[in-house]
């Protein structure tokens, strides 16, 4: 199959010039490249000229998407990104947020992208998506390893038709979202539904030393501080495939993020501590 004919367009948020250097190391590490971008900025001409510059040294075209005072990204997210998103005209959408970092180690998995691909045509899984983690419900695919079957997705790195992503925003309206208490979350949770109601399954990458992506949920100073650290490989292993219902805390959960006071961190501990009792104490009362 001809990786050609698969094109996709990148989505993703620049608030600040400093941003495209993740921006590009995203593009470097995908080994190939989108359509063109679609990019929600706010209009400043700093970021305007930075992101002119990277479609330039990759050849790429953009098209912004302007911050409007009605926006909220926090909590009606899924307003911005259908905005995005009606500016595409490929056939794939790539989310990626840029505190989500990506690493592949030189000529490393040089054909990584277009894999998931032949996957996703010639196997008919509907989305790839990764950002760090893994979920209970992760199943191995294959013996090799390489990759998870999974019905959970993120707007932090995610690969999925346009078609498929209107359509479960269409059918899983944000009042639902917001009786399911995930309305911060609404187009990924209507994804998830749309996964479990029509048993749709996607594919999820496993992070190694070589290739990873990992969401750090750091920005300003902090973001650039944990890419450098984050490239040169220090202290990632412990991350490496986290399990997301088994993080207790954002120090479990997120590379290099800040530790918090030290009154804190004995909170932490003595809840894990309690945790951990229970748990055995639990196991012991049903043997």
């Amino acid at each position: 199959m001809d990786i050609k004919v698969q094109t996709f367009t990148l989505l993703t948020k620049v608030m600040d010039a400093r941003h495209t250097i993740v921006l590009r190391d995203w593009l470097e590490f995908l080994t190939v490249l989108p359509q063109d971008l679609v990019v929600y900025i706010p209009n400043q001409d700093d970021i305007h000229q930075a992101l002119e510059v990277l479609c330039t040294d990759f050849q790429l075209t953009w098209k912004p998407v302007f911050v409007s005072p009605e926006d909220d990204l926090k909590n009606h997210e899924t307003a911005v990104l259908l905005r995005m998103v009606n500016q595409v005209n490929s056939k794939y959408l790539l989310f990626v947020n840029l505190d989500t970092l990506p690493y592949r180690q030189g000529n490393e998995e040089n054909a990584w992208l277009q894999d998931v691909f032949d996957k996703m045509v010639d196997d008919r899984w509907v989305f790839f998506s990764g950002c760090g983690v893994m979920f209970h419900g992760d199943r191995p695919l294959d013996a090799a390893g390489n990759y998870l079957c999974t019905q959970r997705f993120s707007n932090n790195f995610g690969l999925l038709r346009k078609d498929l992503w209107m359509s479960a925003i269409q059918n899983y309206s944000l009042e639902e979202a917001e009786k399911a208490g995930c309305s911060r979350f609404h187009s990924e949770w209507a994804l998830e539904e749309e996964f479990r109601q029509n048993n749709l399954f996607g594919l999820r990458r496993v992070d190694t030393l070589n290739w990873r992506v990992f969401h750090v949920q750091q920005w300003g100073d902090r973001l650039f501080k944990t890419r450098d650290l984050f490239q040169r490989g220090v202290g990632v292993q412990r991350y490496l495939n986290r399990v997301h219902e088994d993080s207790i805390d954002r120090l479990d959960y997120y590379y290099n993020y800040p530790q918090p006071p030290l009154s804190r961190r004995i909170r932490i501990w003595i809840g894990k501590y309690r945790r951990t009792i229970w748990s055995r104490m639990r196991g012991l009362i049903e043997v």
